[in-house]
């Protein structure tokens, strides 16, 4: 079991001080605008390599230039130079420990817009507002945002999910370039794309270009006596003025939790104006096409556009298939009725009241501020925790927090593949124990050698300033088909990441460990350790867990403390234990199990584990109260935590 610090980064200094010899003879007295020379004339990798020794004699210094660390990621990226990835997550870290933000205001600054797609809005009106005022506060939790993000939090650098956003905008640059409306440069693709990625469905085309399609509004207006041929062809041609044929792109996510895909609809406004997001169908018809009519006979070329651009997109989207059969439905009806029916105020009307729709159903669904690759990449790992508070054998608070990792892992082709007994992976338990601050933290791992069932414990002094716990179950693959041989870097490049999955816990206070007191460790339930399980890994004899089948025998553990003597040198105490079923939604208890012991000790300290029988309880949750009353002091404490017994046919929880 290893412990890290708050950063825990592999040693750079040795081999970068070397390179610095061979690629930056000159004086760094400014290296930020050295290398930045260097890549501006093409040697983007000689720049890195000057900005890598600029960042070891500044931190030497204690000295920050955020310049560096945004220019270095964001120029690694740009070049795909994974060799040079996580010497990249570690500058931009440094980046962020800057005394003094307002040195380099117009930095930072500039780094919140490039983050403000992936933001909530508040919360990046809130930064901002903390970088005018010089409070370094926000550059910690700028750190914490991307620590929370990183889909492997436990490897010493790399930042995936970081590393991610800046490849999606080198590749938002690349591509996206209709326009440079936004912080990247790009169109407003760029922005759709760095904030979720690559569409599930990505079309483009023309939208009224089929002349076929206008032909049948032809045969419908011959069909009335009113309508000569002229007629028809003259209401065809002031169509023609108003159809710019305009150029659409859409771009459909499946992968939201929503009851349908979401869609973003991109081109020009009325066909002519510049390229960007559109809220919907209505932007690319003129108003002037729902103003102009045919003449004598009323008709809106705007409403004939109308049924035609729906028409064409109606296959991509419920939305567009439900207003193209609103509007084939109102023409049937005059059809019916006689063409001199269908009023302009009429189709003015489902004009205003389709603007309105497209506005609303844009924001329809709640989406989250971003979306990442490795959001569905990674098999879910099934992890149980169990934090136990304790007395150690000196009396001091201690907390054992039990991680206890299955053979099962969600994902058909993940289970099989961890699963299999010659699959070479590595579980990764991790617990990060995190002080009043939710920022600095202290973190313990533990490395097992198969990804199969895994138990790990965790010893913790327990002090009052602790205040949440995050415990980490990783699955890495140990031979990856291939691997970027890091520039600049003493150790191992971090292997992939298979299988992930993270709690988050608030921790209760320490134990009291006042000797006049009478204290109780928390309660331990799950099922006998078995020979199989290794006496190191657990300090009871108790496997944790939380849910159970009806014929297993529940098993509950704890430790009394401080118990007083007689004048016998003994200790006597009781255990009354009671199992009530919740329901309702207040959760109300009705008592099912009332057991009580008594116990009879020559020491002040007891252990002790025994069986509930829950055979006969039904599938449910509960709970399980303890009470234990010292008959020598009189003195009286009680525990209780819930726990669930499955249904047939029940899994359980991941």
């Amino acid at each position: 079991m290893h412990i890290f610090g708050r950063k825990a980064a592999i040693p750079l200094f040795v081999s970068v001080l070397l390179m610095y010899r061979t690629a930056a003879p000159q004086s760094l007295s400014d290296p930020y605008s050295q290398g930045l020379q260097q890549i501006r004339a093409g040697q983007w990798q000689q720049g890195l390599r000057i900005w890598a020794a600029g960042y070891v004699m500044l931190d030497s210094l204690r000295v920050v230039d955020p310049r560096i660390g945004f220019g270095f990621i964001e120029v690694a990226t740009a070049n795909e130079a994974e060799s040079f990835y996580q010497l990249a997550c570690e500058i931009y870290d440094w980046a962020l420990t800057s005394p003094n933000p307002l040195a380099y205001r117009t930095s930072y600054a500039q780094e919140l817009r490039r983050l403000q797609p992936i933001l909530d809005a508040s919360q990046y009106a809130r930064w901002q507002k903390m970088l005018a005022a010089g409070d370094t506060t926000f550059l910690t939790e700028l750190r914490a945002f991307w620590r929370d993000k990183d889909p492997t939090p436990t490897t010493p650098v790399t930042n995936e999910r970081m590393l991610e956003h800046w490849e999606r905008i080198a590749y938002a640059r690349r591509h996206f370039n209709k326009g440079k409306n936004t912080v990247y440069g790009t169109d407003d693709r760029g922005l759709i794309y760095v904030k979720y990625g690559e569409p599930d469905i990505q079309n483009e085309g023309r939208l009224g270009t089929n002349r076929l399609v206008f032909k049948r509004w032809t045969d419908v207006l011959l069909q009335y006596h009113r309508f000569t041929r002229s007629d028809a062809e003259r209401f065809i041609q002031l169509i023609d003025r108003y159809n710019t044929f305009p150029e659409y792109e859409i771009w459909i996510y499946r992968h939201f939790d929503t009851a349908e895909p979401i869609f973003y609809l991109f081109g020009r406004r009325n066909g002519t104006g510049s390229f960007g997001l559109r809220t919907g169908v209505e932007d690319f018809i003129p108003d002037i096409a729902f103003r102009r009519t045919s003449g004598r006979y009323n008709l809106l070329p705007g409403a004939i556009l109308q049924t035609v651009y729906y028409g064409e997109l109606s296959h991509y989207s419920n939305y567009f298939a439900e207003r193209l059969r609103e509007l084939e439905q109102a023409w049937e009806s005059f059809e019916r009725s006689g063409m001199f029916r269908a009023s302009r105020s009429y189709f003015r009307t489902i004009r205003s009241r389709f603007v309105n729709l497209e506005k609303s159903h844009a924001k329809r669904y709640p989406l989250p501020d971003d979306l990442s690759r490795f959001d569905d990449d990674l098999a879910t790992v099934n992890m149980t925790i169990q934090p136990v508070r304790r007395l150690d054998r000196h009396n001091r608070p201690e907390l054992a927090c039990v991680v206890v990792s299955s053979t099962s892992f969600s994902g058909e082709h993940m289970q099989r593949a961890l699963s299999a007994p010659s699959a070479p992976y590595r579980l990764v338990h991790s617990l990060r124990l995190f002080r009043d601050d939710r920022e600095t933290f202290e973190q313990l791992q533990d490395s097992l050698a198969r990804a199969s069932a895994g138990i790990s414990t965790f010893h913790v002094p327990h002090d009052s300033a602790l205040a949440e716990m995050q415990a980490i179950a990783e699955v890495f693959h140990l031979e990856p088909e291939t691997t970027a041989v890091a520039e600049f870097l003493t150790g191992p490049v971090e292997p992939p990441l298979a299988g992930y999955n993270e709690i988050r816990f608030p921790i209760d206070p320490p134990l009291n460990p006042n000797p006049d007191s009478l204290e109780l460790s928390d309660l331990v339930i799950g099922s006998l350790r078995s020979d199989s399980t290794p006496e190191r890994q657990l300090p009871f004899p108790v496997v944790p867990a939380m849910d159970f089948w009806q014929a297993e025998n529940m098993m509950v553990f704890l430790e009394i403390y401080h118990l007083f003597l007689d004048e016998n040198s003994k200790s006597r105490f009781t255990i009354e234990l009671e199992v009530g079923r919740l329901r309702g939604f207040r959760k109300k208890k009705k008592e099912m199990i009332s057991l009580s012991y008594s116990y009879e000790r020559t020491d002040r300290t007891a252990s002790e584990y025994f069986g509930v029988d829950i055979s006969n309880l039904p599938p449910g949750e509960y709970e399980l109260k303890l009470a234990v009353k010292d008959e020598v002091s009189g003195q009286r404490k009680e525990r209780s935590t819930p726990f669930k017994i499955l249904k047939p046919g029940e899994v359980y929880p991941d």
